[in-house]
């Protein structure tokens, strides 16, 4: 299931640019990969911003129930913990840009306001499957949502 979530997008993404566009999609898609639209603090914004909104909405609410608390902190190998959740989100962000510049951003004019429109639909969407994936018998949080089920 995990390949085909994190290779599905960006084997479909390739797959069409090589059908519609060719060898110039392919060069277009590299250049538009490569380049550097924001200054590097932009990125550090958009990197911990997750993380820390994250911490400060489960810190206060792990006073109420230990369910809440970051796993982090419950961990005895935090290092281990921490290395394997950068590792997962280096390589989602990877295979999901792929697969989204190559499919989506490069036929559409995402320019000026289009583009904070663009975002802003996109993480509705992206929020609201995360969120569905996160729901357990319409009692949320009630496990780690990834853990298998044991009968």
């Amino acid at each position: 299931m995990f390949l085909a979530m994190f290779a599905g997008p960006a084997v479909a993404g390739l797959l069409l640019t090589g059908v519609v566009s060719g060898k110039a999609g392919f060069r277009d898609l590299l250049s538009r990969l490569l380049t550097w639209r924001v200054a590097a603090r932009w990125y550090a914004v958009a990197l911990l911003a997750a993380p820390l909104l994250m911490m400060a909405v489960l810190l206060p609410l792990s006073l109420t129930s230990p369910g809440f608390l970051p796993g982090i902190f419950a961990s005895d190998d935090k290092a281990s913990l921490l290395l394997m959740g950068i590792t997962a989100g280096v390589v989602t962000g990877v295979f999901e840009e792929l697969g989204w510049t190559a499919l989506i951003l490069q036929p559409l004019d995402v320019g000026g306001m289009r583009a904070l429109t663009y975002d802003l639909v996109l993480a509705a969407a992206m929020w609201l499957l995360v969120a569905a994936l996160a729901m357990d018998n319409g009692r949320h949080f009630s496990r780690p949502p990834l853990r298998p089920r044991v009968a």
